[in-house]
């Protein structure tokens, strides 16, 4: 690690030891010179503060003895290579503390007994820096693997830096990373490892401005937990794999949160969802979760699996989930038959999904508005002459239609309507179509560029029996085309049609 640079002259140190006679030696040693020793004596029970900063030799020692106190002003560096495989830098019966204005980078290891070491469990040392730091602000520094027991409390003055972010660390217990109650607006982002192993990998309650980032999830009943008020707070984790659900609410009001997730894929079995409410809040302004991509393909092993849902409120009659968004930017598929967009009560519901295929559209709740169109360069429809010539079905909100040159007449004149018809799954005969949007398309372009579109114009929209859509296309060039015109052409014509459903509206 790289620390700033201090004025005070360092303390370098190969094993310092605070006993009991009453003179005071400080020396530095080599740091190869590992069997040097550098040593401070005091008086029984006494207290050492030290102002000038604390550099560590390569398996270096400091022993407080039972009755002592030794508190550190200055932020502690160590030599690259220092190691806990034979024991903390901190032993002995005795309290260490840090003190002053500073605020320090602190490393587990220096508080970890070699038991722990081998064990690999984090929570006693964890502890003691928690306990060493509870007049300062500290941040935890984790650089290796490990595991802890018991639930990580982490508060406004205690934050948590994973370097590298490919580390992780195992759990078996209900909760791994604990945010307390507090206002997080002036402490630096959290940094989180890989969480795996839990019942709720992160869970945060009455928090406002909190910023924390983890690059994986996975073995988890609930990746994220909101409880309480939470503001202006932003979550993030690159992936989450084998979980029940990714982020979960039991908050009574969200105001200003963004949770986002990089990919959900390989679902553990039973209810699945990307975000769970287990009541409905009483306030939601202004909060979004946002993934790039789910794969709803289920954990290998396990069946099929038809209770995935996106959002899913688990209140029961706890009244809808209002104003929530929901986006799936770049691609969802694989989804049993059974899953769904929402399920639950929700009230003005705004979610978009990219998705490979339809899943069931219903909903329950008033205003909602899903958008499961994909981009309209890519998902297009053809036009057709007939109904009986149409030879595809379409199945997405928004498309591009487009209409080749071969079906424009030989001269269409001015102010001539030409019907034609494409069939799209969304078209009901009972007329619960919601809504049925074409772009009226471009008219001239311009001197030479007439040839994109000459005035070729939607002038109405027909739903007709079997999901058929009559499209009626004028001429309002004032002036009679001809289809030499488009001879050759590799583009053809194109418009913007949206088709909505019940609950699935603009």
């Amino acid at each position: 690690m790289t620390y700033p640079r201090r004025n005070n002259p360092p303390l370098a140190v190969a094993l310092l030891v605070l006993t009991g006679v009453a003179t005071a030696l400080a020396a530095s040693c080599g740091v190869n010179d590992v069997k040097s020793y550098a040593s401070l004596k005091l008086a029984t029970a006494g207290k050492a503060k030290f102002f000038k900063p604390l550099v560590i030799a390569y398996n270096s020692k400091v022993i407080v003895a039972a009755g002592q106190t030794l508190v550190l002003t200055a932020q502690p560096v160590h030599h690259r290579r220092w190691t806990a495989a034979y024991g903390s830098l901190f032993q002995g019966l005795g309290t260490v503390r840090f003190g002053g204005k500073s605020s320090f980078w602190v490393m587990p290891e220096w508080f970890m007994l070699k038991e722990e070491a081998v064990s690999g469990d984090f929570s006693p040392a964890l502890d003691r820096v928690k306990a060493a730091c509870k007049d300062v602000s500290c941040t935890i520094v984790w650089t290796q693997p490990g595991s802890i027991s018991k639930p990580l409390a982490l508060t406004p003055r205690l934050g948590f830096l994973s370097f590298p972010t490919g580390l992780n660390i195992q759990g078996n217990g209900a909760v791994g990373m604990d945010f307390q109650a507090g206002n997080y607006a002036a402490s630096k982002p959290f940094m989180l490892p890989t969480l795996a192993g839990y019942s709720t990998a992160i869970s945060a309650a009455d928090v406002a401005g909190l910023r924390a980032t983890t690059n994986s999830i996975a073995g988890c009943t609930n990746s994220m937990l909101l409880k309480g008020t939470v503001k202006d707070t932003q979550l993030e984790v690159a992936l989450q794999a084998f979980v029940n659900n990714g982020f979960v609410s039991d908050a009574s009001t969200l105001q200003n949160v963004k949770l986002y997730s990089a990919f959900l894929t390989y679902t553990s079995p039973g209810q699945v969802a990307a975000a769970l409410f287990q009541r409905a809040p009483t306030t939601i302004t202004n909060t979004k979760v946002t993934y790039t991509a789910i794969d709803g393909i289920p954990s290998p092993g396990s069946p099929s699996n038809p209770n995935f849902a996106f959002v899913r409120n688990g209140a029961g009659d706890g009244g809808a989930v209002q104003n929530l968004g929901f986006a799936i930017e770049a691609w969802a598929g694989n989804f049993d038959q059974g899953a769904k967009y929402a399920d639950g009560r929700f009230d003005s519901l705004k979610l978009y999904a990219k998705m490979a295929a339809l899943l069931g559209a219903s909903t329950s709740g008033a205003q909602d508005s899903i958008d499961i169109g994909g981009s309209p360069n890519i998902w297009s429809s053809q036009l057709f002459a007939s109904q009986a010539a149409i030879t595809e079905t379409n199945n997405r909100n928004f498309q591009t239609v487009k209409l080749a040159f071969e079906l424009i007449p030989s001269v269409w004149a001015a102010g001539q309507d030409v019907d034609y018809y494409l069939r799209h799954s969304f078209l009901t005969d009972s007329g619960k179509t919601q809504k049925v949007l074409m772009s009226p398309g471009p008219t001239e372009n311009g001197a030479g560029q007439d040839w994109l579109n000459p005035g070729i114009v939607v002038k109405t929209l027909e739903v007709l029996a079997g999901q058929v859509l009559k499209v009626t296309l004028t001429n309002a060039a004032g002036k009679s085309i001809a289809q030499s015109q488009f001879a050759g052409r590799f583009v053809p014509l194109d418009w913007r049609l949206y088709v909505g459903l019940p609950g699935i509206g603009m």
